[in-house]
């Protein structure tokens, strides 16, 4: 629903742990460096369901009818309150203002203004979830994977000769507004979603430079109302740098970004999911943004490993930017290794890199909540491995603090190689038998050995609309076990014109 569902609903606990070294917060966002280095810490997003899965519960009392849209929203701000007092408490100081109903893709549709056509008899929260659940007679956004995550997003759908109409702010602005008055204007940084990235994962008829440049009067609009709330800089995430389709796309960034920087609000352009190309990289650091955040980690297990250090030690790093060092996996639930992360921190400033966040290497929402959920679930000696969202900030705070001792300077060199090395991440595999590769029998001897189905069978890695009839359905075919006839009987459903007989 809102974010990893896995996280259990038992109570939470969390040390606090001293912090020793901070630079003044003012220093902080004016993004100049404090004696001989400027060590802060940063957060990019945390798990927005709650730590007993408030907004999970919540929801489907709403779409139910159970409670009312005042006390959907009561729960949203409750679960936002205490997730900001979680990071707030941990020290971090430049805290990413994230939360949603049901996603932050769909979250941008909305505030830009964006809803197809066919969704223009509703308003407001109706609007809302009618794209992201569908109504009557009316079809949904369609849904797929965030990159190569598990997290799945609401696509949007850019029709035609497109343009935001009518933006809708506010509820942006007013989250905003409650978090500067809990934490502080000083702290409280929105997250929005990066103009190119949100063009390249929507449907679109425009070519993408167009589509952009027609979003780049309402992202300005944005941020100067954010600027006017006294936000100390704004989080733009562009995830999609670091995929083909990004790297290729340059010239739309800079574009984009001398647009956007021109309003005068600092950006943080917040990349993450792996490594930036060289060229990609070269780019970025060139963009006239305040801040660049980079992920150090990216994807668990790669055997490409992860190139960001190795870009930084290449092309360098500009004086006048901060960099946000994604050194805390975001995408692991296993504790960090903070001697290699320290290690990697103390050749950043022997870079002469003076200006530098830690933070997660993406968004925590990624993460179970917190490992105190899991006491008396799992054995002791596994539950001390692990670190969830709230042991992250933990990690964070730890690692900021300077007390950690780093590793040796082979663990910086080590940093983001494949985990067989270089030289076998490159390799064709030399030595494996080509018999391998070849079936020992026909395909017309193989098949009668293999799992016999009736014509057309249904299978599913999701889930079906809950329609009332659905759901009669659903009941009816598990009592009979019969999961074939709960397919056939829902296309049947869904497309009653087909003619098809069964």
């Amino acid at each position: 629903y809102v974010t990893n569902p896995t996280a259990r609903a038992s109570p939470y606990t969390i040390a606090v742990p001293v912090f020793l070294f901070f630079p003044a917060a003012s220093a902080f966002f004016s993004h100049q460096p404090v004696g001989p280095m400027a060590l802060s810490t940063a957060t990019i997003g945390f798990p927005r369901i709650g730590v007993k899965r408030e907004m999970k519960f919540a929801l489907e009392k709403y779409w139910a009818g159970a409670i009312r849209q005042d006390e959907l929203l009561e729960v949203a701000q409750n679960v936002q309150t205490h997730a900001w007092d979680l990071q707030a408490a941990a020290g971090v100081q430049c805290i990413g203002v994230d939360s949603t109903l049901y996603d932050q893709m769909l979250d941008t549709t909305f505030m830009l203004g964006l809803a197809p056509t066919r969704f223009k008899d509703f308003t407001g929260l109706d609007l809302y979830f009618a794209m992201a659940r569908g109504a009557t007679g009316v079809i949904a956004l369609d849904m797929s994977k965030f990159f190569d995550t598990n997290y799945h997003y609401l696509v949007p759908e850019l029709e035609g000769d497109f343009s935001c109409k009518n933006p809708n702010f506010i509820p942006l602005l007013e989250k905003i507004d409650r978090a500067q008055q809990q934490l502080g204007k000083n702290k409280a940084v929105p997250i929005i979603m990066g103009p190119v990235t949100y063009v390249l994962l929507a449907k679109r008829d425009l070519a993408l430079a167009e589509a952009v440049d027609r979003l780049l009067p309402t992202y300005g609009q944005l941020l100067r109302k954010l600027q006017q709330l006294g936000c100390p800089e704004v989080q733009l995430h562009e995830p999609a740098l670091t995929t083909d389709a990004g790297a290729a796309a340059q010239d739309v960034y800079k574009n984009a970004y001398t647009q956007l920087a021109a309003v005068g609000c600092p950006i943080d352009l917040v990349t993450y999911f792996d490594d930036l190309s060289p060229e990609a990289y070269q780019t970025v650091i060139n963009l006239p943004v305040a801040a660049i955040s980079l992920d150090f980690c990216g994807v668990p297990g790669s055997a490409a490993g992860n190139s960001t250090l190795a870009n930084i030690r290449k092309y360098g790093f500009p004086v006048d930017k901060r960099l946000g060092a994604g050194l805390i996996d975001a995408r692991s639930v296993w504790a960090d290794d903070l001697p290699a992360c320290a290690a990697v921190l103390q050749e950043l400033t022997s870079l002469g890199i003076n200006n530098i966040s830690v933070q997660p290497s993406t968004t925590l929402q990624l993460l179970p909540f917190d490992t105190a959920a899991e006491a008396g679930h799992l054995p002791a000696g596994l539950l001390s491995k692990l670190s969830f969202a709230v042991q992250k900030l933990a990690a964070l705070a730890t690692l900021a603090s300077g007390s950690v001792k780093p590793a040796d300077a082979a663990a910086a060199k080590a940093w983001g190689q494949p985990p067989d090395g270089p030289i076998i991440a490159e390799s064709t595999l030399p030595g494996v038998d080509p018999d391998l590769l070849q079936r020992t029998e026909p395909f017309k001897i193989r098949r009668p050995k293999q799992p016999q189905f009736h014509p057309f069978p249904t299978s599913s890695i999701g889930s079906f609309p809950q329609t009332a009839e659905v759901c009669v359905l659903r009941a009816v075919c598990f009592v009979f076990a019969n999961p074939w006839l709960l397919g056939r009987a829902i296309h049947r459903i869904e497309a009653p014109s087909s003619g098809e007989v069964w």
